[in-house]
């Protein structure tokens, strides 16, 4: 069984990783790249270390409900969802906490 799923340019809701933890609970790694995302609870996934969101989600989003409750080594975001005070304070107490932030793209400014 695979312990990574990636997808990209799809168009995603919770059914998918709802399907994808009945038929294999041990995914550890999830990468979602171009895709529209609605409704996401990882969470279900007990042994996700790392997390991938490049241009998977709004940009104004708050990431923090996103990645609550997870234990995660490595999280990939994309640079849009740095365009938020709140989404910079998360990923700084990620780092704070050990986590390996990666960060792609363009710095996005808003004015």
């Amino acid at each position: 069984k695979s312990k990574l799923f990636a997808f990209d340019k799809c168009q995603l809701n919770e059914k998918v990783l709802e399907d994808i933890a009945g038929a294999n609970p041990d995914v550890n790694s999830l990468q979602f790249i171009a895709c529209d995302l609605r409704n996401m609870d990882f969470k279900i996934f007990t042994e996700l270390k790392e997390l991938h969101l490049l241009y998977s989600l709004d940009g104004t989003e708050n990431i923090q409900s996103i990645l609550e409750g997870l234990s995660l080594r490595k999280l990939v975001i994309s640079s849009d969802l740095l365009t938020t005070p709140e989404n910079k304070t998360v990923i700084g107490d990620l780092r704070k906490k050990g986590v390996k932030v990666e960060i792609q793209g363009p710095k996005i400014w808003k004015n």
